[in-house]
């Protein structure tokens, strides 16, 4: 039925809706993890790369990528477990399979600046190996802060010749030179025990590019200096400079971990407001989903029904058509004797050949017929003497049939006797209909169908009236 296609477009449409979500691609998972750590939720990028290194199996550049994302995670978020190189190196590894140069030298750079303050040789591993790469494509930028790098790794090991050596290296690269290249330089010469080169180095540097990290190493080279000349109270007073430089730049990071952590929860909170108007929204979708189907379900059911009616309506007709009246004749010679019962049956037959004309004049309006056919109904309706006549007659012309059926069936109700008493006279199903005043002809035949199951008939009750009525004729 349509209905029922209706309502069942409905639930797919209300299952689509509600259903579970796409599961994200690493692509997608990848740009929600850097959203997520901009916002100070590194734990749940964290999940995101993971997941995306997990869910990338065959594409080495995602997987790669992914791998880089944590290791500068947990390099930003200060993590000393050295989860930081083991990502570092599996991003290496991937990115050197796919040959990705630029890719190579930022993680040999991140390592060997990871490095730089535990193994020496590790850091200066990484980091002359980013410089080789460097200097083949001609970054003359890069390779000078990796020279740096090797510098400053050089100088922590004590190194100082050789940390002389790659700051030197890292002035003759670029130019301008970088500051720090300088202060390197200027700090080496000073633990060389050269003091007037070292504060001719230093006096070379230019700030180019002001930045904390460049003021503090230019203190920490005067200090140097400082102490290498013998002045012991400047070095004091520089180092009390840097320790309180140092102190305010962990307050920064302090501050900006307090901040990450405001942020995060702020987000938390916001993703726990968007959860609840998520549920909310869910829950209002599916009422609504409900209600229309609800009403989906009673518009179809109504036109059903309405569209049963019309066909029950129309069914009455054509049947009227066919059946009404046809026997009007023998159904008259079968009273024949009771001209009180032939004079209603006459009028009731009338009655029926006018609903037949009725049928054809409102064949395409069946509404219309079914009020004229009530209208009709309730102007002919029997009088009340009509049943008792009616059944004496059938009784005392064929030996007390419904008499007889009434005591050996006591469940018949007195409508199933009126109608096999109209039978045993020949009334069809719509003279029998328009007599009981049924607008359904197909009730007849329901009424036949009950009162032979009631009977325990194991035949049709016409059949075994028309025995019964033969037997006792004969």
């Amino acid at each position: 039925m349509r209905w029922l296609l209706s309502i069942g477009c409905c639930l797919m449409l209300a299952l689509a809706a509600c259903g579970p979500r796409k599961a994200a691609t690493p692509a997608e998972l990848l740009d929600r993890g850097v959203r997520l750590q901009m916002q100070g939720d590194n734990e749940g990028a964290l999940a995101c790369y993971h997941r995306v290194a997990t869910l990338s199996d065959g594409d080495l550049a995602m997987q790669a990528r992914a791998n880089l994302h944590m290791a500068v995670l947990y390099t930003n978020a200060y993590v000393t477990s050295g989860e930081d190189i083991d990502k570092y190196r599996t991003a290496l590894q991937l990115y050197t399979r796919l040959a990705d140069t630029a890719q190579i030298v930022t993680c040999l750079r991140a390592m060997g600046m990871q490095y730089a303050q535990s193994n020496a040789d590790s850091a200066s591993n990484y980091l002359s190996r980013a410089v080789a790469l460097l200097s083949a494509q001609g970054d003359t930028v890069g390779q000078s802060e990796c020279l740096e790098a090797l510098a400053r790794t050089q100088y922590a090991a004590g190194n100082y010749r050789l940390a002389l050596q790659m700051s030197q290296m890292s002035i003759a690269v670029c130019h301008p030179a970088p500051e720090a290249a300088y202060c390197d330089a200027a700090m080496a010469l000073a633990r060389l025990g050269k003091v007037d080169s070292a504060q001719l180095m230093l006096g070379k540097a230019t700030t180019v590019t002001p930045s904390l990290a460049n003021q503090v190493l230019r203190q920490v080279a005067r200090r140097e200096i400082a102490l290498a000349g013998g002045d012991y109270k400047l070095a004091h007073q520089l180092g009390e400079q840097v320790a309180a430089v140092n102190d305010s730049v962990r307050a920064l990071h302090a501050r900006q971990r307090l901040a990450a952590v405001e942020r995060l929860l702020d987000h938390r909170q916001e993703q726990a407001r968007l959860d609840r108007a998520h549920r909310h929204n869910a829950v209002l979708w599916a009422v609504v989903v409900l209600l229309a189907l609800a009403l989906a379900a009673a518009v179809a059911f109504y036109l059903w029904l309405r569209r049963k009616q019309e066909q029950d309506h129309m069914e009455l007709m054509e049947r009227l058509q066919i059946e009404g009246g046809r026997t009007a004749g023998r159904v008259l010679d079968s009273v024949a004797g009771d001209e009180q019962l032939q004079d209603i049956l006459s009028r009731q037959i009338e009655n029926i050949r006018s609903l037949i004309d009725l049928s054809y004049k409102y064949s395409e309006r069946p509404g219309q017929f079914m009020t004229k056919f009530r209208e009709r109904i309730e102007q002919g309706r029997l009088p009340d003497g009509f049943w008792g006549n009616l059944r004496y007659f059938v009784d005392s012309k064929y030996g007390n049939i419904i008499t007889r059926l009434e005591q050996k069936h006591p469940s018949l109700t007195t409508d199933e006797l009126y109608i096999m008493g109209l039978l045993c006279c020949g009334f069809t199903y719509a003279d029998i209909a328009v007599c009981m005043g049924y607008s359904n002809i197909n009730y007849v035949n329901t009424k036949k169908s009950r009162m032979a199951k009631k009977m325990g008939l194991n035949e049709p009750l016409s059949q075994y009236l028309s025995r019964e009525m033969g037997e006792v004729s004969e």
